[in-house]
């Protein structure tokens, strides 16, 4: 990926140990979710640097979801009910909000950033570096198809949702 920059980006989100948590969280910045558990641990590296480590609610997602925003140079990065957007050039966070459900994965078109949940839909305005719009689920999702020019959502009742 390139940043605005136009240099080669590289991200990496790998899992770690609670001790390897604690021994780097004097040193590293911290994105953390709710306050409950069981919880797992995660760093965030880019382009071979450690910028942030990520303390979450375990619910069974193996994965961090996360996008990168070129044209603003933001990054995406969803904890299990925490959304946090940060400046990976000043490497600082830039916008945090709390989600009911946990992230599923992120679309964006040139206006919005689509933060698709399990049971909620978020439009950030890239105008405006804000939530203008939250949709709430009739029911959970239950599947979702990313390409490059849209996002399906399907949810458990067949309803389907078309993100362009």
């Amino acid at each position: 990926m390139e940043s605005g920059v136009n240099e080669l980006l590289e991200i990496n989100i790998n899992k770690i140990t609670e001790e390897e948590f604690l021994q780097e969280r004097s040193s590293i910045p911290v994105l953390f979710s709710r306050d409950m558990n069981p919880r797992s641990y995660y760093i965030i590296d880019i382009n071979g640097k450690k910028q942030w480590l990520i303390d979450q609610v375990d619910v069974g997602l193996e994965n961090i979801p996360y996008m990168l925003y070129n044209k603003l140079n933001l990054l995406f990065v969803a904890t299990t009910f925490n959304l946090y957007i940060i400046d990976y050039i000043k490497n600082e966070i830039v916008f945090e909000y709390d989600l009911i459900t946990p992230c599923v994965d992120f679309f964006a078109n040139n206006e919005f950033v689509f933060i698709i949940c399990e049971g909620e839909l978020l439009h950030f305005s890239i105008k405006l570096n804000r939530i203008v719009k939250y949709d709430i689920f009739s029911y959970a999702l239950e599947n979702l198809s990313l390409t490059t020019d849209k996002a399906i959502i399907t949810l458990e009742n067949g309803e389907t949702i078309v993100i362009k």
